[in-house]
């Protein structure tokens, strides 16, 4: 509620009532739509449960890595060792040990 007297404005303007359920009705009419496009075609259904992020999965069976396209750490290093980053399950794990191993061994302690 504000304050009487209080000349701090919202920045937010306020709707009118008729405002909501004239959202819910577009909501209602979109869904109504989706549905019925989905229900005369159940294969389109069937499709949009399916999710692809990056398209098929290939399958790597005995392929080989893809070659490098500079020899070395990078264009710029060529003698610099490559050293391959660490992965995001590795840097998890490296960072979480501590934390549990102060939570669930240290505390009995104390």
């Amino acid at each position: 509620l504000k304050a009487q007297g209080s000349s701090h404005r919202s920045l937010v303007p306020a709707l009118p009532a008729a405002t909501g359920a004239m959202l819910m009705r577009q909501a209602v009419r979109a869904v109504a739509r989706q549905s019925a496009v989905l229900r005369s075609n159940p294969v389109l259904a069937q499709q949009q449960l399916v999710r692809h992020f990056a398209g098929p999965v290939a399958t790597s069976a005995g392929a080989t890595p893809p070659a490098r396209p500079f020899k070395g750490a990078s264009p710029s290093e060529p003698d610099m060792e490559y050293v391959e980053e660490p992965s995001m399950l590795y840097m998890t794990c490296i960072l979480t040990a501590p934390v549990v191993f102060s939570f669930w061994f240290l505390t009995k302690f104390v």
